[in-house]
């Protein structure tokens, strides 16, 4: 089980963390986060921490729509 380290009030890209959600997968603890999109996201502390999670998913469409791979024309 991992130790709990009190991650609330932190930015991490994108997301501020609000709290533990009480939620654990495979021992890791789930923050719940708001991106600031306004989306509310799960996510394991070792994800905040390394930066392999930045955004709730809305980073990956933006970047996307940037780089043409959304399948429309860019104008």
């Amino acid at each position: 089980m991992s130790k709990k380290n009190d991650l609330t009030g932190k930015n991490f890209g994108r997301l501020t963390v609000l709290k533990d959600s009480g939620k654990r997968r495979k021992g890791d603890i789930l923050w719940e986060c708001i991106c600031e999109c306004g989306r509310l996201s799960f996510v394991r502390g070792y994800q905040l921490k390394r930066g392999t999670t930045k955004s709730c998913g809305c980073l990956a469409r933006e970047l996307a729509v940037k780089r043409g791979k959304n399948g429309k024309i860019q104008e």
